[in-house]
């Protein structure tokens, strides 16, 4: 049996491989490739148990064992393995798996909510044998410069054009003369008028299969140029393409060297090799990019991928790999399995959706409110009470970083949104005192992209020039959507929008806490936003691609999702708000408007035009004080960080100013304004303010209302119930009073009068 183990708490992603163990054979179920897959749960960490459901208490840990089996005749070389729950655990493993072997994956979580997985086990056989310079056999560094000689493409950033190579070559079965060379570092074979995206993915993603990918990255075009040339006599010529001393997006701005990469193809034998001349830009803010640190580099796509490296820095200066063909036909097998683990939660339900009194002057009453507790542990509550839009003043405690003033001569970074034709071709020491930054509104957002980059940030929405630095943190990388939960401003969830990361943030010391990994957005779409319902106390959340967008729910202690619908098919929804009745609106990116969305089902409805044109990130929230909606918008690549607010009736904004006075794209954004039971009111109390309610059981609070000294009118509060239930912290439930002079009618102010006497 041959075992592997990917030890780690939730979020915590990496294989740790132990000792490869004996072989247990089964019998094979014919021709051709095929696998067994089984998934099972259980509480040793040593061994896989034979059960595929449990239920356990919360921090328990729980041992996923997922065992595959090669019941075909074709050996298995690389495997993946996705679960629904916790993303993607192995990705093009090199294990061999020959026809009858076994082996197991461990995968050690901590138990906090019940999770239902689907996992699915996918083995490939090789369809090339690759080998480096540094291999014995292996190919020699061989660059054949054709910069002179070549026909140059004159490609531009993000630039492609149709190339007719000198003789046909096959790849994957496929015979073609055809291609579409990018700027980007790759190629798609067999193929013309197609795209190299600026922003690479593991080549299992790319479903078309027909990439050759030397240097799959956003390579600029400042300088150099692409070239290709078919050199040597038939039979044995070599078809070549070469990206020539391409710099890195942004090669504009930043300060760096150049890149020098060659693809060759072989006449004949169908080899492909890569030789890498330069392969370091020096960027002193990046250095993460040099030597394939941030590129794919491969052959194929989808299940006949042959991947040599993903944002690895796998390859340097006079490096060569070659590629070449086995004769295994592209494809593998595929098996899924489910599990269940249930854990033991308390679950709050409280059936009264609001109370009403209408009451006469200088009177009481009272009426029950129920604490129901439908789970499985006690469930703890507290209750609070009070007015409504509370305003919240933005004000820093001592001790916090002190003020900084971003760079105004900020460079940006690559775009958040990857694969958007609609894009513009840019791609868009301790204080001694207390900080205030202004009189308004406190917000939290993630600087995503500008000077310094990935930053968690702090302004006041009224005046939001001056920004107060949290942290900065390559961490932020990606966090496009965020919101906080409740009142609760200390802790702002956000969600990484390609690498499906559900992450909460410390908003007074910046610190970042893995929760979990999503299941993964239909089709090519990323996570772009996320809104809290102050009604429901879900939070929503919304993926995006170009054009699509789909809406789910997501739970926030361990990442999974409840798709809700689709949204559109022919827009992008690149973020979306709820307002302080749980109402949904969400920002249109090709057609620049408000919509509103129907929270059950995903239906959009035209509001208006935002008067505005946005691009790459943007970020909507609702101040709760004044149930006005932000947006955080981005117009061009140099043109960020500007906030609005954007008129619910007709979707027209007005700008407010421009974040930070510089350019950066802030997203992940979440406004501090207090909704709920913020202020006490006199007139409403409870018979109780805490307690314990066993699971099955309800616990009875008596709410009771006294008018005395009240005026005549409307009168409206909160009842907020705080309690341990894990997908509802807050339980909100609104009251309302109306207090009446009964003393002015004459019949009944003292109840029904006695009969008249009959004469």
């Amino acid at each position: 049996m041959k075992k592997l183990s990917n030890q780690f708490k939730l979020g915590i992603a990496g294989a740790i491989v132990t000792a490869l163990a004996g072989v247990v054979p089964t019998a094979s179920a014919g021709d051709g490739p095929s696998i067994l897959f089984e998934a099972t749960v259980g509480t040793d960490a040593a061994n896989c148990a034979a059960t595929t459901e449990i239920t356990v208490f919360p921090g328990s840990m729980v041992n996923y064992c997922y065992t595959v089996t090669n019941d075909g005749t074709v050996t298995f070389n690389t495997h993946d393995l996705d679960s629904d729950a916790f993303g993607n655990l192995l990705s093009d493993a090199e294990v061999t798996l020959a026809p009858g072997e076994s082996f197991e994956f461990f995968n050690t979580q901590t138990a906090s909510s019940t999770v239902t997985q689907t996992a699915t086990w996918s083995a490939f056989s090789d369809t090339f044998t690759i080998t480096t310079s540094d291999d014995t056999g292996g190919p020699a560094f061989n660059f054949i410069d054709i910069s002179a000689t070549g026909t140059p493409l004159g490609l531009g950033d993000d630039a492609e054009a149709d190339v007719v190579m000198g003789f046909s070559f096959n790849l994957s079965g496929v015979d073609s003369t055809d291609m579409t060379v990018g700027n980007n570092g790759a190629v798609r074979f067999g193929i013309t008028g197609d795209d190299i995206a600026f922003t690479n993915t593991p080549l299992a993603d790319d479903v078309p299969g027909n990439l050759i990918a030397p240097f799959w990255d956003d390579f600029d075009s400042e300088s150099g140029d692409v070239f290709h040339e078919t050199v040597g006599t038939a039979p044995d010529r070599i078809f070549i393409v070469q990206w020539n001393d391409r710099p890195h997006f942004n090669g504009a701005t930043d300060a760096q060297t150049n890149a020098t990469v060659q693809m060759q193809l072989f006449e004949g034998s169908n080899e492909i090799q890569f030789h890498y001349l330069d392969v370091l830009f020096d960027n002193i803010n990046n250095p993460d990019w040099d030597n394939g640190g941030s590129a794919t580099i491969g052959v194929g796509g989808g299940q006949g991928a042959a991947q040599f490296s993903f944002n690895t820095p796998s390859v340097s200066d006079s490096f060569a790999i070659s590629l070449v063909p086995t004769g295994v036909p592209a494809g593998g097998s595929t098996d899924t399995s489910m599990t269940t683990v249930t854990v033991n939660e308390a679950d709050i339900e409280v059936p009264q959706t609001g109370l009403d009194y209408v009451l006469n002057a200088d009177q009481m009453d009272s009426q029950d409110l129920d604490i129901m507790n439908v789970g499985t542990l006690i469930l703890n509550w507290d209750l609070e009470q009070g007015t409504s839009r509370a305003t919240r003043q933005f004000e820093r405690l001592a001790g916090m970083p002190a003020i900084k003033s971003p760079d105004t001569n900020a460079s940006m970074g690559p775009a958040p949104i990857p694969s958007l034709s609609t894009l513009p071709a840019g791609k868009e020491a301790d204080a001694p005192a207390p900080i205030l930054l202004g009189t308004g509104t406190a917000a939290s957002a993630v600087r995503s992209f500008g000077d310094p980059v990935q930053t968690l940030s702090e302004f006041d929405i009224s005046a939001p020039t001056t920004v107060n630095d949290i942290l900065t943190d390559a961490a932020y990388d990606g966090l496009f959507a965020g919101d906080f939960v409740g009142i609760d401003f200390t802790t702002l969830y956000a969600l990484r929008g390609a690498d499906n990361e559900l992450v909460s943030i410390d908003t007074t010391t910046g610190a970042i806490t893995s929760i979990g990994f999503t299941l993964p957005p239909p089709g090519a779409e990323l996570w772009s936003g996320m809104s809290w319902d102050p009604i429901t106390g879900d939070m929503y959340v919304n993926s995006a691609t170009n054009p699509g967008s789909t809406l789910f729910t997501i739970n926030l202690t361990d990442a999974t999702t409840t798709l809700v619908g689709t949204m559109t098919t022919t827009d992008l929804i690149i973020d979306i708000a709820f307002d302080i009745n749980g109402n949904l609106y969400g920002a249109a990116l090709l057609t620049d408007e408000l919509v509103g969305i129907d929270k059950t089902n995903g239906a959009l409805t035209s509001i208006g035009p935002l008067g505005i044109n946005i691009n790459f990130a943007q970020d909507l929230d609702f101040d709760y004080t004044d149930n006005t909606l932000y947006l955080s918008s981005c117009l061009s690549n140099l043109d960020c960080g500007r906030l609005f607010t954007v008129n619910l009736a007709t979707g027209a904004t007005t700008e407010v100013g421009q974040i930070g006075g510089a350019v950066g794209e802030y997203t992940a954004f979440g406004i501090q304004g207090v909704a709920f039971c913020d202020e006490p009111v006199t007139w409403l109390s409870f018979s109780e303010i805490a307690g314990s309610t066993n699971f099955g059981q309800t616990s009875t609070v008596s709410v009771m209302v006294d008018t005395t000294g009240l005026a005549l009118g409307n009168y409206e509060a909160d009842i907020c119930i705080n309690s341990d239930d894990p997908d509802e912290p807050i339980t909100v439930v609104p009251v309302t009073l109306e207090v009446n002079d009964l003393n002015n009618d004459i019949i009944f102010a003292n109840g029904f009068e006695a009969p008249i006497p009959v004469r």
